[in-house]
């Protein structure tokens, strides 16, 4: 195979799809560093989700889009998703490194799991996360 494109209009199709799709998807966080691969199932995740103190994962009840993305294809956005640290008393866990994420949909199936370069503290002295994840498809390589 010599090319392989979406068309834009493909691509919104696509986009469309995975939005109403992933109506009320959560968002979830890493707290350790983990190595993604295409054997990655949601319980090699949920064993290592952030644990910090007021730490709830996110729902995305609509996505943001569709809209031609700049840097190619179609995509769509949660919108920020403030993850906020708020201390217990006693506290329980003070801070986590964030490694990444994951987004599953409301019944529980993984769609996706992306990690950092770098990982984020979240804890005492770093009280807010604000992530948005966005979706691409369609775009070239």
């Amino acid at each position: 195979m010599e090319q392989f494109l979406y068309p834009q209009v493909g691509a919104n199709k696509l986009a469309d799809i995975v939005k109403t799709a992933l109506a009320n998807a959560e968002v979830h966080l890493i707290k350790d560093n983990i190595s993604l691969t295409a054997a990655t199932v949601l319980a090699d995740l949920t064993a290592i989700e952030a644990d910090y103190d007021g730490y709830a994962a996110k729902t995305v009840t609509a996505w943001i889009g569709t809209y031609e993305d700049p840097a190619g294809g179609a995509s769509i956005r949660s919108g920020e998703l403030d993850f906020t640290y708020v201390p217990a008393v006693p506290p329980v866990v003070d801070t986590n490194n964030i490694y990444g994420f994951w987004v599953e949909t409301a019944a529980g199936v993984l769609i996706v799991a992306a990690t950092f370069g770098t990982p984020v503290p979240v804890g005492v002295g770093h009280t807010l996360f604000p992530l948005t994840v966005v979706l691409n498809y369609g775009r070239a390589a």
